[in-house]
């Protein structure tokens, strides 16, 4: 009985050895694999919710990258090439796109706090939903971009020019229009409180310039 019982427990063990073995095999090729992924960077890899992007991501072609629900704040993506890219629902506070190409991103329900976008490059680009808060929008490129909905508190759109923007039910309170170029824009729904200000700072065609409120 002892010797059956030893030889019993012997093949148990050698067997789990094996499993063990078979096991950690596997995960060490899982290891290095994505040891391998996180080395190697891809425009496209979708990244996981939640994660803090490095903080230097200037002069980088990231289009089409899914940036959506992440907390980017603070980072600097200042003339980086981010067409296509999603930011929706991210945390864009305090970053910085100066001279970025944003040309068809999403942008959709960010946080936009005190974010730069000094020159930046914007169409067809959707903002919609957006809390856009003393951003810093001076000289920047909008044309056709969706601002539905968007809260541009403070916003400085000084030099800036808006083509074709839609400004639908947006709130303007504060914003400053000053030398801005304002074309085929869409006021629906803005409040009127605010409608002086912006017909005040547009330059309008009747006056011999290329703004005007249609």
């Amino acid at each position: 009985m002892n010797k059956h019982r030893h030889r019993d427990v012997t093949d148990w063990f050698s067997s789990q050895t094996k499993k063990n073995v078979q096991t950690g095999g596997v995960l060490r090729d899982l290891l290095e694999r994505a040891k391998q992924m996180a080395e190697t960077f891809d425009e496209s890899v979708r990244y996981p919710r939640g994660r803090i992007v490095s903080q230097n991501s200037s002069k980088t072609d990231m289009s089409g990258v899914d940036l959506s629900l992440t907390d980017c704040s603070g980072v600097d993506f200042h003339n980086s090439m981010l067409a296509g890219a999603n930011f929706e629902g991210a945390n864009l506070s305090h970053a910085n796109f100066n001279g970025a190409d944003l040309t068809g991103a999403t942008l959709r329900r960010a946080d936009m706090i005190s974010t730069t976008m000094r020159h930046a490059r914007m169409s067809g680009t959707d903002l919609r939903h957006t809390d856009i808060i003393d951003c810093d929008m001076r000289g920047a490129q909008l044309t056709g971009v969706l601002l539905n909905d968007a809260n541009l508190t403070g916003v400085d759109f000084t030099d800036a020019r808006l083509a074709r923007v839609n400004f639908t039910r947006c709130d303007f309170f504060a914003v400053i229009l000053k030398g801005t170029e304002v074309t085929g824009c869409n006021w629906t729904g803005v409040r009127l409180e605010c409608v002086e200000e912006i017909v005040r700072a547009m330059k309008l065609e009747r006056g011999g310039t290329h703004g005007n409120t249609r």
